[in-house]
């Protein structure tokens, strides 16, 4: 198992990577393999809420500002489930900005949507 997330000093330069593959290490990745990389423009946070599961499954969210790509979300559980499939996910329909939120937990979902600057 890879380093997904990778923050610090690599040879003089300062990093933050991130990758959602499971089998890279972040601080030696193409940046092709990262979500996250020092290349990018800086991400600002723009909407926010809160999802409520009483029972498992999804739950819709639309996102009330303009984005100059699709946004990247952020989870956050009450209960400290770790975020990925198939505990809890997100995924986005980037004509809509509609956010589907799934789960197999009955939790509390804090969710963030970060746009790039541009």
């Amino acid at each position: 198992m890879g380093r997904r997330v990778f923050i610090g000093n690599d040879a003089g330069v300062m990093k933050f990577r991130a990758t959602n593959l499971t089998t890279i290490d972040s601080r030696y990745a193409d940046i092709s393999q990262l979500t996250i990389h020092e290349q990018m423009a800086p991400m600002v946070p723009k909407d926010s809420g809160v999802a409520v599961f009483n029972v498992t499954g999804s739950i819709n969210v639309g996102l009330t500002k303009s984005y100059s790509y699709p946004p990247f979300i952020l989870l956050k559980s009450n209960i400290g489930v770790v975020p990925g499939y198939p505990n809890l996910w997100a995924t986005i329909n980037p004509n809509s900005l509609v956010v589907t939120i799934s789960t197999r937990f009955v939790h509390t979902v804090t969710w963030y949507a970060f746009d790039e600057l541009v």
